[in-house]
Formats: C-alpha cells, sequence, structure tokens
C-alpha cells in the first residue's frame, strides 16, 4: 500500500512550506501538477523531493478543475499509489493528525473516504472562524480516498469534487482527531481578489445568472460581525504558518482585466466585486460612473433559508 498526496499548484510559494510541515510526514510522495508557476513554487517542492509534472493550461478559456485533477489521479495511479490525499497547497493537516495519520489512512477500503473539519485561518495565521451563521463557520470535506481504480473526476471549471467517484462510503474524523487549516482567508485581501477572479470566471461559464452567483459567494465577502477563536496548541504545534505577504495581488489583478479586457467590464457590472478599491477605480474610469451589483431581495434569501431549515 502506498499514500501519495496529489497536488495542483500555481504560484503558492507563500504556502508550500506549511502545506509540506504535514504532509510530508503523511506520505510515501507527493505529486505536484504544476500550472505555469512563476514564483518559488516548483523549487520548494523539488527541494522537498516532491514529483512536479508540467501542465499546459495556453488553450483553456476557464480553468478546468477537473480535468486537473483527473491528471494528477492518473499519474498517482501511475506512481502506484493505493490511497491518495487531495490537500490543496493553501491547506495543511492540524498536528493531532499527524501521528495517527498513516495508520487511519492505510485502514480504509476501496473507495472508502475520510471526511475532516475544514477549518478556516480568517484575517490572520492565529485566528480561525467559528461562528456557525457563516457556512465556513462548521464544515466537513472530503480529503482522502482509498482508491477503487474505475472512479474519475467529471471536467469542471469550478466547485470540482476533491476526490473521485461517489460519497457513499465516508469515515467522518471526530475533530479532536483531526481536521484541516486553510489558510486561504489568512491573506484576506488577496482572497477578495481571488473570489473576484472566480465571480468572473463563473459568469462567463455561463451556467448560472448574477444573482445566483453572487448569493454563492457572499459568504466571503467582509464581515465584521464574524466569531473568531484563536488557533488551539494542539491543531498548529510543529506545523509552519504561511508568511502573509502581498505577492499574489498582481497576479489576481491581471487575471481580471484581461477578462474585463476580452468581455468588456459593464459584463461584470452585476457581480457583487466593486468593493474592492482596485476594480471599483477601474470600473468608473472606464465608464465615468457608479457600478451596480445584482442581489437576491434580503426577504427572498430568508423564505428561502426556512424553506430549507437553515435558520
Amino acid at each position: 500500500m502506498k499514500i501519495v498526496a496529489l497536488l495542483p499548484v500555481k504560484n503558492e510559494s507563500w504556502a508550500l512550506p506549511s502545506y509540506l510541515s504535514s504532509v510530508s510526514k503523511i506520505a510515501d510522495e507527493i505529486i505536484a501538477l504544476n500550472d505555469s508557476s512563476t514564483d518559488s513554487s516548483v523549487l520548494i517542492l523539488n527541494k522537498a523531493g516532491a514529483s512536479v509534472f508540467d501542465y499546459d493550461s495556453s488553450k483553456e478559456e476557464l480553468v478546468n478543475m477537473g480535468k486537473r485533477r483527473q491528471r494528477l489521479l492518473e499519474l498517482g495511479r501511475k506512481a502506484g499509489g493505493t490511497h491518495f490525499v487531495w490537500l490543496d497547497a493553501d491547506e495543511t493537516f492540524s498536528s493531532n493528525f499527524i501521528s495517527q495519520a498513516k495508520q487511519t489512512i492505510l485502514s480504509l477500503k476501496p473507495g472508502q473516504k475520510i471526511t475532516m473539519r475544514w477549518v478556516h485561518a480568517w484575517k490572520n495565521t492565529t485566528d480561525y472562524l467559528t461562528d456557525t451563521h457563516s457556512p465556513f463557520g462548521y464544515i466537513w470535506k472530503d480529503f482522502i480516498v482509498c482508491d477503487d481504480k474505475t472512479s474519475n473526476f467529471e471536467e469542471k471549471f469550478l466547485s470540482e469534487g476533491r476526490t473521485p467517484g461517489t460519497h457513499t462510503d465516508i469515515l467522518r474524523l471526530p475533530e479532536k482527531q483531526g481536521v484541516v487549516i486553510h489558510w486561504q482567508f489568512s491573506r484576506f485581501e488577496i482572497t477578495q481578489l481571488k473570489q473576484a477572479l472566480y465571480r468572473c470566471t463563473e459568469l462567463i461559464e455561463g451556467t448560472r445568472g448574477v444573482r445566483k452567483i453572487n448569493h454563492t459567494y457572499s459568504i466571503t465577502l467582509p464581515n465584521e460581525k464574524l466569531i473568531t477563536c484563536q488557533l488551539p496548541k494542539t491543531w498548529i504545534e510543529n506545523i509552519l504558518a504561511p508568511e502573509i505577504a502581498s505577492e499574489g495581488k498582481v497576479f489576481y489583478l491581471e487575471q481580471i482585466t484581461e477578462l474585463f479586457t476580452a468581455k468588456g467590464i459593464t459584463f461584470f457590472e452585476g457581480l457583487q466585486i466593486w468593493h474592492i478599491p482596485e476594480l471599483h477605480s477601474l470600473f468608473i474610469k472606464k465608464t465615468g460612473r457608479e457600478p451596480h451589483s445584482k442581489v437576491f431581495p434580503a426577504w427572498l434569501v430568508a423564505l428561502n433559508k426556512l424553506r430549507h431549515g437553515n435558520k
């Protein structure tokens, strides 16, 4: 049996040391798929002994994450992997999981998956979101699977499954045995740009309208009322926290402005992205007026929550 960590990478040098500080202690091999990184991501992975493969996305109009994960799955199977770890580069296992991780992972049967609490560091690397009023406050996600050798990923641009196949055989790991820490929101300003890029990409994809996109991503908007708590020592002891730097801001701004140029900035006017100063200024410069986002009325959102029992 062989545990292989499968990792899509694009300009993640800020977070990779944290990822490696836990995953390298668990996986027998790390296989990364590099999508034209311009930072030191590849160098960091090479030094850690990871196998790095290039991915050519030049012919993709939109980022196809399902296709990337399928390619990684094929590489993992070719390397003899039987159990796959699917953390992203801005995630790390907590300290209290590492000591019993291999035993837990190797106990899985083909097709069986492990879900773990997905903990979001919030605006820094010391606090995390605990507010149950936010969907990010208390959520489990599938991160580990024992390969059944037949399941594959569907081609999907966003919100793709983290592991292949159905979720019919799940081992839900109690948080006292470990969690996955997600560092994306520790760089809150850059994350706002990243989420704006996701909104723009989904609008171009055309499967959902502006209001539905805004409603889905509204949980990522700035909200000073959300409750946070300090990350427990049992989670972060001997785990490297990522460096909170401004690198990445230019990259996301360039990606978004390229979409503005291709489709016209007013195509995106209805999206809730104009709270970002750089995008707000650009819209006014291009149009000479304020942008107007489109959202569902508050009464309709409240009614929908009641219908689904989400009070």
